[in-house]
């Protein structure tokens, strides 16, 4: 190559870095034409992330460059990023500044490059190796396990909206919280950027977390007549925002819908009582507005199930002086009914408005709960309706389609609908994440266990949808006992 040759080479290169640079800086920090090169950098810490946390999306990248390659590399704040080549001879260092991101080094050859992060003090953080075949970008992640980052490390990378530049799906990291039902299990990265957060309905959440493996504490396993129990028989009305499952996933506080056994044509009429004395009345739910409207008019119907606002808690035993007929409860095989009469010994409960103490999946996350971000998850409705109904959650479980891709309308390549594959789960309840677009990832899902989904049975009441042992959309009556697999985002 002559000189002029390799001149132009260089001249086209540093152009075209500038205009790629130039398409994700705002406007008042462009790099200028009479710029040198060893100052582009100095732009890189006002590339606009946009924050996870506060409705900004994650970052998306695509630099190429004519006749060399872009390298993109990510990581926390305050990082020195250098590249080497195979000689380990430094070609180029940048900063990740203030607010941490995304770095872009140029190659203008294929070989294997050696990216080293070091903090502030010069101590060496990671090292990493990428291998450049062809003219093109390329991403480098962090030689470091995401086990190795803090949970405020991974948050601040996630509302930054880099996360995905630094680790890969199916990264995991282990929680570790002494006294949490949780502790020491492991929750990988399933999708970046999937989720709406619900603090403005657009943006996305950084990262969404899965237990790896299913909850096994056998305190907690979900039976789901303990939360699905309809007035005569168990049934899935009111899907999962009804669910007990759910109920254990919120905080303190919020305000649920549960339905109500044990009703008669008078407790229709009169109403139950909560804990305080006040009249708590029965709701119906209408599918087609999504609201529920007190029933207390209605004329009493047994095959209907009937919602009370608030929901039920244990009091353990009383004396008969606390007895007040209306007011306490207690559990029988079809759910909470009234008492005729008080009994020396039995458990009673009481219904209250709102939850009145932390969810137990929810108060286990409690350490980190400071950088979970609340988000929107649609549903149906259950009782074998395909009408949907959105809630906002901070710990949550998954949905027969974000698992599988598919629900009952879906058209199969064998031109059958999904229910061939007893998908019989609603459309419009979510959509597959990446982790489980891998074919071997989806093989591994039940590892030999059947876990609930948050998907109700489209064809029987009674029924819900779960992944069971082999690793296949599956359902079973609501009575039967099955895991738990909770998610969170950051």
């Amino acid at each position: 190559m002559s000189i002029i040759e390799e001149y132009n080479r260089i001249k086209n290169a540093k152009t075209n870095l500038k205009t790629g640079l130039n398409a994700i800086l705002p406007s008042e920090h462009q790099i200028s034409d009479d710029e040198k090169l060893d100052t582009y950098a100095d732009h890189l810490e006002h590339i606009e992330t946009g924050s996870g946390g506060g409705g900004g999306e994650n970052i998306d990248i695509n630099v190429t460059i004519n006749g060399s390659s872009a390298i993109m590399v990510a990581e926390l704040p305050n990082v020195t990023l250098a590249i080497k080549n195979s000689s380990g001879v430094v070609l180029s260092t940048q900063n990740t500044g203030s607010a941490g991101g995304v770095v872009i080094f140029s190659v203008g050859g294929n070989g294997t490059y050696t990216v080293t992060a070091t903090d502030s003090y010069g101590t060496e953080l990671w090292t990493n190796d990428i291998v450049i075949d062809g003219v093109g970008t390329y991403n480098c992640k962090t030689g470091k396990a995401l086990n190795d980052y803090t949970w405020a490390e991974i948050n601040t990378a996630s509302t930054g909206g880099y996360a995905k530049y630094m680790w890969s799906v199916g990264d995991g990291k282990i929680f570790v919280s002494t006294g949490s039902i949780f502790n020491n299990y492991e929750f990988i990265i399933i999708g970046f950027g999937h989720d709406t957060l619900a603090s403005d309905g657009v943006s996305k959440a950084g990262i969404t977390f899965m237990m790896k493996k299913h909850y096994s504490g056998s305190s907690y396993n979900i039976n789901l007549k303990l939360y699905l129990n309809g007035s005569s028989t168990y049934r899935n009305m009111g899907g999962y925002r009804s669910s007990l499952m759910r109920q254990r996933s919120l905080p303190q506080g919020s305000e649920i819908y549960s339905q109500a056994s044990g009703v008669t044509a008078d407790l229709l009429a009169s109403g139950f009582r909560y804990a305080d004395g006040t009249l708590c009345p029965l709701y119906s739910y209408d599918e087609s507005t999504d609201t529920y409207t007190e029933a207390t008019g209605e004329t009493f119907s047994t095959s209907k199930v009937y919602h009370i606002k608030g929901y039920y808690k244990s009091l353990g035993t009383i004396e008969e002086a606390d007895f007040v007929e209306g007011k306490h409860f207690i559990y029988s095989t079809n759910g909470y009914t009234v008492p005729s009469a008080w009994a020396s010994g039995t458990t009673y409960y009481v219904i209250y408005q709102t939850l009145q103490e932390d969810g137990v999946f929810y108060s286990a996350l409690s350490e980190i709960m400071q950088y979970i971000k609340p988000i929107q998850k649609t549903q149906s409705t259950g009782n074998q309706k395909t009408s949907l109904c959105t809630t906002e959650e901070k710990v949550w479980h998954l949905a027969v389609e974000e698992v599988f891709g598919i629900n009952k309308d879906t058209v199969l390549l064998t031109g059958s609908k999904g229910t061939s594959a007893n998908a019989y789960n609603a459309s419009g309840e979510g959509s597959i994440y990446d982790y489980f677009k891998n074919e071997y990832n989806l093989s591994k899902i039940a590892l030999g266990n059947t876990w609930w989904t948050r998907s109700p049975y489209t064809n029987y009441s009674i029924n819900w949808n779960n992944v069971y042992n082999y690793g296949n959309i599956n359902n079973n009556n609501v009575y039967n006992t099955y895991y738990v697999r909770p998610c969170f985002c950051i």
